[in-house]
């Protein structure tokens, strides 16, 4: 079963057939991207809120993910969980200059973390894309720390 990522025809049957079939599941990951996050008021008493340094966006997740597995958390998927979002949409909407965002907020993990430190993924910008350049949209289970 699909759907239309465009004008979203279908997608209530897809997100139920996906829970169906993916029932149960979880998996762990070492990094959680933050536009849909579930954590648990443990992790929040230990480790904090998101740092605001990073601002309206990138690399605060990442920074929350590092803090969270030094205390000794772990972070999984549900896979039984589904999320459409469309990456990047306010950034777009607000005319932020995304790029340069990205570029600010890469350098302060870096400072914050050392260069040793990079979140996952290739090249500077964890693997990012810019918004816009990807389909547009996300089909991404739920993800949480536990």
């Amino acid at each position: 079963m699909t759907y239309d990522e465009w004008d979203l025809g279908g997608l209530d049957g897809f997100a139920w057939e996906h829970a169906r079939r993916h029932a149960g599941r979880t998996e762990g990951t070492d990094r959680l991207v933050g536009f849909c996050l579930l954590i648990s008021r443990a992790v929040i008493d230990a480790v904090g809120l998101l740092d605001e340094g990073f601002g309206l966006g990138n690399f605060e997740d990442d920074d929350y993910c590092h803090r969270a597995r030094a205390a000794g958390f772990r972070a999984v998927i549900a896979r039984d969980a589904f999320v459409h979002h469309v990456g990047g949409a306010t950034f777009r909407a607000t005319g932020i200059d995304y790029t340069a965002l990205l570029a600010r907020n890469a350098e302060r993990f870096r400072a914050k973390w050392g260069p040793q430190a990079p979140p996952d993924g290739p090249g500077a910008t964890g693997g990012r894309a810019r918004p816009g350049t990807s389909s547009g949209s996300a089909r991404t289970p739920g993800a949480g720390w536990s």
